[in-house]
């Protein structure tokens, strides 16, 4: 994972402001604030951006790094190692019915993902609804 040590130092300027430093590996943030706590997290704040620029939202960043995340990492590393079990069974110059049948059970899989997807997404038909015989509004141009 790296250099993760974070190190944060305050001095102490003129009109009750502290100037604070925060150093995480070779990223280092500097700032002014009115308190300690406030400095952590404004520096905290300017680390991350530096590490992620490409994001815009606070939300993505837990996204990105929250409890979810790594459960879908965990279910794709426990997939991949299921296929790579299969492999085990492969014979020379012919074809591994069970990679084969796995293929088939996720393709089954995604077919019915995406059909229910078109399910839930009920188009709206009008039908014989009849349209007003005249304007439901009138628009005077000056």
């Amino acid at each position: 994972m790296g250099d993760t040590s974070v190190n944060f130092d305050v001095k102490v300027n003129k009109n009750q402001r502290s100037e604070y430093t925060m150093t995480c590996g070779k990223h280092v943030a500097t700032g002014f604030c009115k308190n300690k706590i406030v400095g952590k997290q404004l520096a905290a704040q300017t680390i991350l951006q530096k590490l992620h620029p490409q994001i815009r939202s606070w939300g993505s960043l837990i996204r990105m790094y929250g409890k979810g995340a790594c459960i879908i990492d965990k279910q794709k590393q426990e997939a991949e190692q299921s296929v790579m079990e299969l492999q085990q069974h492969a014979k020379k110059n012919k074809p591994n019915m069970h990679i084969l049948a796995k293929l088939k059970e996720e393709m089954k899989r995604l077919y019915t993902e995406e059909h229910d997807k078109k399910k839930k997404m009920k188009k709206f038909h009008p039908g014989n609804i009849e349209k007003p015989s005249t304007a439901l509004c009138t628009l005077d141009i000056v």
